[in-house]
């Protein structure tokens, strides 16, 4: 790009998109329809909280907090105490973050990845689970059973997109680390460039 913007107006773009889709994804998640009649939930909220915490790391708690906000409330019945367990209960998927803490170079490997969508994975579903069980003063195993049941189709899906996603360049990056590579083999191809019109 000829135009240069700064680093934090990248960041803050990049994170107000990411919010949008799921705002969008999470209220047609809801309104939009209901392919299995509840047996399963369809929803790209862990795919993107997990791709936005890859790129940005603890910032994804934004598109994190109004997701959970978005789903409670775009139920024909969100009540306050929705907003609670959605919100509050969504945010235990950060805990996938520890991988990244580890080292994000290790997310290359299979292994790790899968472990690093499976802990967002139940780390959301116990979230849930906890807040449900103390808001609504339900059984919890019961609901716990009843979360990574109706959950575990986006499981699937988070691991089918987060793989074919890495295979792309940059998207699955820390995005201040792909930011300096990038400027940096810029800067290596124009000193190339200026040592060949020399030659």
């Amino acid at each position: 790009m000829n135009r240069k913007i700064s680093f934090s107006t990248y960041r803050s773009i990049d994170i107000a998109i990411f919010t949008g889709l799921m705002v969008l994804f999470e209220f047609f998640s809801v309104r939009g329809f209901d392919l299995f009649n509840g047996i399963y939930s369809l929803s790209l909220f862990l795919v993107l909280s997990l791709i936005t915490m890859l790129r940005w790391k603890a910032w994804a708690i934004i598109p994190v907090v109004v997701g959970g906000a978005t789903y409670a409330l775009a139920h024909p019945d969100g009540t306050i105490q929705n907003v609670i367990v959605y919100v509050v209960g969504n945010l235990f998927v950060l805990i996938a973050l520890v991988w990244i803490i580890k080292g994000q170079d290790k997310l290359k490997n299979n292994y790790y990845l899968i472990l690093f969508v499976l802990t967002g994975f139940f780390g959301y579903c116990i979230g849930r689970t906890i807040l449900g069980s103390l808001v609504f003063k339900v059984d919890f195993v019961r609901l716990l059973i009843g979360n990574l049941g109706t959950e575990s189709l986006n499981a699937l899906l988070s691991l089918i997109v987060i793989f074919i996603a890495r295979k792309q360049p940059g998207i699955l990056d820390n995005q201040k680390t792909y930011v300096e590579r990038v400027q940096e083999e810029e800067k290596q191809n124009s000193l190339e460039v200026e040592e060949w019109k020399k030659a």
